[in-house]
């Protein structure tokens, strides 16, 4: 009488034996290795280890400063330089509340100050003055105020026509004689301006 053989056990996933084949793969045959290896976790079930990649920081993105035309002193596009008395008006020129994205780390801004700039190809175009801004404190976006005299504009006022007064914010001007002249920026930066149409004559300048 005859008896059935009994049924093999299937075998799990063994490690160990997988890491013997692969020895036995790399004695037998060093450039064999790499088979070896893709065959015993073929046989065998076992998942091979992958690489994990490295976290890296994203890089940071620069957005434009920006200008709120509400904290424009004075008001209005035009403006008519008067004195009256010792005083002159109005007093000054101010931007303030300037703010910039890139402020909470610690990125300073540039202002230019220009009297009748020229678009016009050569123009020098130098400015009155520029003053570097940094942000009002830590973790902040927004930068301390720039101001312009009214005793400089008026001393540039010599006739009754309209000249331009124009302050220029940057968070990267180009140093080189590219055009636009003292007010291009660098590749990935940016700049926002403010004009006012000034005059003596209140003919000229009436006030809006």
């Amino acid at each position: 009488m005859s008896h059935a053989a009994p049924p093999r056990r299937k075998e799990g996933c063994n490690p160990l034996k997988s890491l013997g084949s692969w020895l036995a793969g790399v004695l037998l045959s060093p450039r064999g290795a790499l088979a070896a290896i893709a065959l015993a976790a073929v046989q065998t079930g076992c998942l091979a280890v992958q690489d994990i990649e490295e976290y890296q920081e994203p890089a940071m993105v620069n957005l434009p400063p920006m200008l709120n035309l509400s904290d424009v002193e004075p008001k209005g596009v035009r403006v008519c330089v008067d004195r009256r008395g010792d005083l002159l008006v109005p007093t000054e020129f101010k931007l303030s509340n300037i703010r910039d994205p890139n402020g909470p780390d610690g990125q300073t801004l540039a202002v230019r100050w220009f009297f009748d700039y020229s678009l016009a190809s050569g123009s020098v175009n130098a400015q009155l003055k520029q003053d570097a801004l940094k942000p009002l404190g830590k973790g902040t976006d927004v930068y301390e105020p720039t101001t312009m005299d009214t005793q400089t504009v008026l001393s540039l006022l010599t006739d009754s026509e309209p000249h331009a007064l124009e302050a220029v914010v940057s968070d990267g001007f180009d140093k080189s004689d590219k055009e636009p002249r003292n007010r291009a920026t660098l590749a990935g930066s940016f700049s926002v301006s403010y004009k006012w149409i000034v005059g003596r004559a209140v003919k000229e300048c009436s006030q809006e």
